[in-house]
């Protein structure tokens, strides 16, 4: 499986994660692919899988890969969002199964990369799903995101 670059953080026994250096997601797509792909796919009027796969590819954004006993079971994309008065990281893509038992390893591993990139926040848009998770792991809901086709 993919090693750490920027550190590589362990829950328990068998919880892994790992950043993806843009250089192996290509190796890696395969498997990341289908993992993001239902996520991707409620934006993609906006972004599509491909776009997706050439941002990490070019470095544009980075991948965290989550795996359970060398199983990878969940991915998380990421990118720098640079606002007027500060840099966040923004996460972009989450996919995967059983959050519940990775996503505190995750957000661990994203708190480390925010900080070693100089950021001073992560921030992310999200399903209303997702509150059942941020609350635990210290996210507060600051705003709703509303589109309008026209």
């Amino acid at each position: 499986m993919v090693t750490g670059d920027v550190g590589s953080g362990t829950l328990g026994p068998s919880i892994e994660v790992v950043f993806v250096p843009h250089k192996r997601v290509a190796h890696l797509w395969p498997h990341i692919e289908p993992l993001i792909e239902p996520a991707v796919r409620r934006v993609e009027r906006n972004v599509g899988i491909e776009d997706v796969r050439q941002d990490l590819t070019e470095g544009r954004s980075m991948a965290l890969a989550v795996t359970q006993e060398d199983k990878l079971i969940a991915a998380v994309i990421v990118a720098h969002a640079q606002h007027p008065r500060r840099t966040t990281l923004q996460i972009q893509f989450v996919g995967g199964t059983n959050m519940k038992v990775w996503i505190e390893a995750a957000m661990k591993e994203l708190r480390g990369l925010a900080k070693f990139a100089g950021c001073t926040g992560i921030e992310a848009d999200a399903r209303d799903g997702w509150m059942r998770h941020a609350d635990k792991i210290g996210f507060e809901k600051s705003w709703t995101h509303y589109e309008m086709e026209i």
